[in-house]
């Protein structure tokens, strides 16, 4: 999977960059770009903090969640758990 998801993320990048015009993404393409970016930052919060105990890093994780939460919320007015149940 880390492959995959790897060569893709390869990929998107390289689109978004080639692509400067405004894309008019749905609700359902910012849920899934939160989802992929939480996934990695998850993965990230796990592998550079092994010492930690399974609190700690279950505690950053969810805090990581919230602020994405806020900041999408605060720039674009939507909450991404109504996005998320609207889905």
């Amino acid at each position: 999977m880390k492959d995959q998801i790897q060569t893709s993320a390869e990929y998107l990048a390289d689109l978004c960059l080639a692509q400067e015009e405004f894309q008019a993404y749905t609700d359902r393409d910012l849920f899934n770009a939160t989802l992929i970016l939480n996934h990695f930052l998850t993965d990230v919060i796990w592998s550079t903090n092994l010492d930690l105990p399974q609190e700690k890093k279950e505690l950053l994780a969810e805090t990581t969640g919230e602020a994405i939460r806020e900041l999408i919320k605060a720039s674009t007015g939507k909450d991404m758990h109504d996005v998320a149940k609207s889905l």
